[in-house]
Order: structure tokens, then sequence, then C-alpha cells
């Protein structure tokens, strides 16, 4: 199956998020094409700072493109996206941008973890968070 027709911006509990998630957690599979997140598919600072806290994702997660645990992508737009005291459990598989934790980070993680057994061992994304 071509990445085309794969649906784009999946997510556990929610696909994009312009704003809050806070104390959420999602236990099932999640497979799609891009940014697909075990929790959230795209933690967008596009149009608003928003934020993912005291969350968490344990189900498998499969893409092709950024692919995460908790997160495919934290992108940091006009305004810096942030994720806290979160964590991941699940497999995660893809191609390309994919991490334990999140697929792609151009925002802020702090205080956030994945198993790195049950995910292969995956980086958190381009950047590690304290």
């Amino acid at each position: 199956m071509s990445s085309d027709s794969l649906s784009s911006y999946v997510g556990g509990l929610v696909g994009i998020n312009n704003h809050t998630v806070a104390t959420s957690y999602a236990t099932g599979s999640v497979s799609g094409g891009s940014y697909v997140g075990g929790l959230v598919g795209k933690n967008s600072g596009q149009y608003f700072a928003s934020s993912i806290s005291d969350s968490y994702a344990t189900g498998s997660v499969n893409g092709v493109s950024n692919v995460g645990g908790l997160v495919g992508y934290n992108f940091g737009g006009s305004y810096l996206p942030t994720i806290t005291n979160s964590f991941s459990t699940g497999v995660v598989t893809g191609t390309s941008s994919v991490g334990g934790l999140v697929g792609n980070n151009t925002g802020t993680v702090s205080g956030s973890y994945w198993d790195t057994i049950t995910s292969g061992s995956l980086p958190l994304a381009l950047a590690v968070a304290p």
C-alpha cells in the first residue's frame, strides 16, 4: 500500500492538537501514513502554543513518516508547542522520522520518556530532552 492511500494526521486520541491535551491517554494500536502518533498525530504550534502534559500512550504505532510513540510531529511554527511529563510504551515502526516518543521534534519536550525496549531503542527524535 502506498503512503498516498494511508490517512495522515492520525493519533490514538486526536489527529491534530492546536490547544491543550492534559491528563489523557490512549491504549489502542494506531496506523497511518504521515504524522502518526500513539496519542497525537501532530502537536502544532502554528496558530497557538499547543501543549501535551501528564499523558501517555501504550499501543503500537505504525506509519510511513513522522511516526512517534506519543506524538508523530511536535511542530514549532509561530508558537512553540510543548510536551511535558508524558510517556509512551508501545512498539513504533515507520520509514522516516521515527522516534520512540516523538517522530519529529521542532518544539520543546521535558520530563518525558519512552520504553526503549518495546520501541526498539528508537531515539526521542531530533533532540533529547532532560
